[in-house]
């Protein structure tokens, strides 16, 4: 990383938690919030899209999936703290104390986030385990809007090859978040992404000629991954009562 990094006021480095393609997270101890800015000048509009999408998204009480919005710091956002950071680093080191249960219910949680966002007009675009973080009671929360597209703006960012979408419609799609969505619960249920022993160009290659990872072994789940990435679903409503009824199953 280089020498000559933004640092806010109020900040020091050893405040830096996390960074990304388009900013540097910063941590706020005192109001368990994070402050994140743009890398530099180049970042200033992708950072000026994300403010708008936050304030879209918290506007009218906002949701519970998504990170709370507390306005401008210089030339950043200030967001909620998650502490239990993301759900990537979380099941790396508890994964086998995590049981399907829960797993289940991170998967309502981002579908439900999701849907939220795609009603206000906001696509994800870069969805990923490694950007749903989890808060104190383990409650899952979208994040990441740097690169999101806002009423149909341009990506600024390329989801990982396991997530992208391989169908005719633009990546600005509905339904390349809702294959992405599949991939992601992929992940929160075996713990590892799909096709994670294969190089890039060999996923896409699969993934052109409708080859996908066996979800079979993931029992009534594997079925809605399976339709989240053979475009049976239209919208995110879908998905989020069939993870209810698998996880009502699961339950019972």
């Amino acid at each position: 990383m280089s020498d000559d990094l933004q640092v806010p006021s109020g900040f020091e480095m050893k405040d830096l938690v996390a960074w990304g393609n388009t900013g540097l997270i910063f941590l706020d101890k005192s109001s368990c919030t994070v402050v994140k800015i743009p890398h530099g000048p180049h970042n200033s509009e992708d950072m000026a899209i994300e403010r708008r999408i936050y304030e879209r998204l918290n506007k009218d009480g906002g949701h519970d999936g998504i990170l709370r919005y507390y306005g401008t710091y210089e030339s950043g956002i200030r967001l909620e703290y998650a502490c239990n950071h993301s759900v990537w680093s979380f099941l790396n080191k508890r994964g086998e104390k995590i049981d399907m249960t829960q797993r289940l219910r991170w998967a309502g949680q981002v579908a439900s986030a999701l849907a939220y966002a795609h009603s206000k007009r906001v696509i994800h675009g870069d969805l990923t385990w490694g950007n749903i973080l989890l808060d104190a009671d383990l409650r899952a929360r979208l994040s990441d809007f740097g690169g999101s597209s806002l009423d149909g703006s341009p990506l600024v960012v390329a989801v990982a090859e396991s997530h992208m979408y391989p169908g005719p419609e633009p990546i600005t799609s509905i339904q390349g978040d809702i294959f992405a969505l599949g991939s992601t619960i992929y992940e929160l249920t075996t713990g590892a992404s799909p096709f994670d022993d294969l190089e890039d160009e060999e996923i896409e290659l699969r993934y052109s000629k409708g080859v996908f990872p066996d979800t079979t072994g993931l029992g009534l789940i594997g079925d809605v991954v399976k339709q989240c990435w053979t475009q049976k679903y239209c919208d995110c409503q879908d998905i989020i009562e069939d993870i209810r009824g698998r996880s009502s199953y699961l339950q019972g």
